[in-house]
């Protein structure tokens, strides 16, 4: 079993990172508009705020309502596990492109519409919130695509589907599929061939699905469609490393404040559902309150860095950070749940030997090991 490699020593260069010199004289990079100006903070010298024993995992996503299962599960989580304090900080923000809007509703009053397309995929929330939007304001007396099937990636996107009750839920397919690859695989073994897929998606998303169900070394007549119409459009927020590096800075207690040493086990997580953001996360917790405080606290930042333990929802978005930013989280869930979350974590506790394996067997392969 190989050790995960942290290098704690200096970011990743391609992120460009603020440019510390000897002095407290601060050089920062090009951020856009929300960072040209940045107030003073005082240095970090209080108590940090009080959460009991739990630790901070700070969730890169926004929150579900009513309930979240990322915040209902690991505020209570099943007996052994310890509870954490559940932080919410949303990283995108999603418009819709109205001529594919308008377009899709063209598409759902068709009644033609079974002989063009087998069935749909649907890959994110914010699809089925705009697809379903379009379902319910369709006139009255439209017929609905009730009986082609609706090919989701995972359970997140399977519920929100289910939600809604204009479509059965006996034509929802890939609650088990938390990943592109896997959904792509099923609809191979199950779907009919030489048909198309209406693929609903956003304006930016990976091809795995069309580049595995038409690829050019099947068989033609193995081969399966699949016609994309964006939706939408996601980009990071502009305050999102800002509310990342406030959130670190709150939570992230320096080692001295915590009264344990350097081999204490992270006292905050911070998990990344998608790879939109991961750039902003690794400024935040690698230069946390550097922006504000100086050439000193990046020496000290990089202790609090011992801190703090970062996390993946499935392989895409650690692939992504791996390959584009040079930089391993640390540990990586292969099933986009609360619960594979959980194992991964308390696998990698295991392994560092903060948990003892009595409290934890089994779970989902962490990071580098």
């Amino acid at each position: 079993m190989t050790q995960p490699v942290r290098n704690e020593s200096a970011p990743p260069p391609c992120l460009e990172l603020p440019i510390l010199l000897d002095s407290a004289t601060y050089i920062p990079p090009t951020m856009g508009s929300s960072d040209a100006a940045t107030p003073a903070v005082e240095p970090d010298t209080a108590e940090p705020p009080d959460t009991g024993s739990s630790t901070v995992i700070i969730f890169c996503k926004n929150k579900s309502f009513p309930t979240d299962p990322y915040e209902a599960y690991f505020r209570n989580p099943p007996t052994p596990r310890e509870p954490f304090t559940p932080v919410f900080v949303p990283p995108l923000e999603h418009t819709t492109i109205h001529q594919s809007q308008q377009n899709l509703k063209a598409i759902l009053q068709n009644p033609t519409i079974p002989s063009t397309y087998s069935g749909f995929v649907l890959t994110s929330a914010r699809a089925v919130e705009t697809y379903v939007a379009a379902l319910l304001s369709l006139p009255h007396g439209t017929p609905l695509p009730t009986t082609l099937p609706h090919y989701v990636v995972g359970p997140a996107t399977h519920n929100a589907l289910a939600q809604c009750e204009l479509i059965p839920r006996d034509v929802i397919y890939g609650r088990d599929c938390g990943t592109g690859e896997k959904l792509a695989k099923y609809i191979e073994q199950h779907h009919t061939p030489q048909t198309t897929l209406l693929f609903l998606a956003g304006e930016t998303h990976r091809d795995t699905l069309s580049r595995t169900l038409m690829d050019e070394q099947l068989p033609e007549e193995q081969r399966i469609g699949v016609e994309t119409l964006a939706l939408y459009r996601t980009v990071v927020r502009e305050d999102f490393m800002r509310s990342v590096s406030d959130e670190l800075r709150r939570w992230a207690p320096r080692p001295e404040l915590c009264g344990e040493g350097d081999d204490a086990p992270p006292k905050v997580w911070v998990v990344l559902f998608s790879p939109q953001g991961a750039v902003e996360v690794l400024r935040a917790s690698l230069v946390g309150d550097v922006i504000t405080e100086g050439a000193d606290a990046a020496r000290e930042w990089r202790r609090r860095r011992k801190r703090l333990g970062i996390a993946t929802i499935g392989p895409t978005t650690r692939e992504c950070m791996m390959k584009e930013l040079d930089f391993e989280p640390d540990v990586c869930a292969t099933k986009p749940t609360p619960e594979g979350l959980a194992e991964a974590i308390a696998e990698f506790s295991v392994y560092k030997g903060y948990i003892s394996k009595e409290a934890h067997i089994g779970g989902p392969t962490v990071s580098g090991v």
